[in-house]
């Protein structure tokens, strides 16, 4: 499908449905890749690994192999864990459910 039929596939979908009409393909690149990411830090990553899956991101959004683009999703993921461990630990301490201990 080339790049002019897809955009009408997003115009007439966006005429068809206003709560939809911007939502373009580009978004659901950015959606895709996000989601992509959190798999595979889900699969679980070591070095070989992060290589692999870099290599992956790129290949399927179209990106050279090298590049350094993908960065962006992995910088976002790593923020969305951070978000993610900061809740889960303030709700443990507002739980009483954290120790004053210091760890050996």
């Amino acid at each position: 499908m080339t790049k002019a039929a897809l955009n009408e596939v997003f115009d007439t979908l966006a005429g068809a449905d206003e709560r939809i009409s911007q939502v373009r393909s580009h978004l659901l690149r950015h959606f895709f890749s996000n989601e992509l990411a959190k798999l595979q830090h889900e699969q679980g990553s070591d070095e070989n690994n992060q290589e692999l899956h870099r290599r992956v991101r790129n290949y399927l959004a179209g990106r050279k192999q090298h590049s350094e683009v993908d960065s962006t999703y992995t910088l976002l993921e790593t923020k969305r864990q951070a978000r993610e461990a900061t809740l889960e630990l303030q709700e443990r301490m507002a739980a009483g459910q954290v120790s004053n201990r210091k760890p050996k």
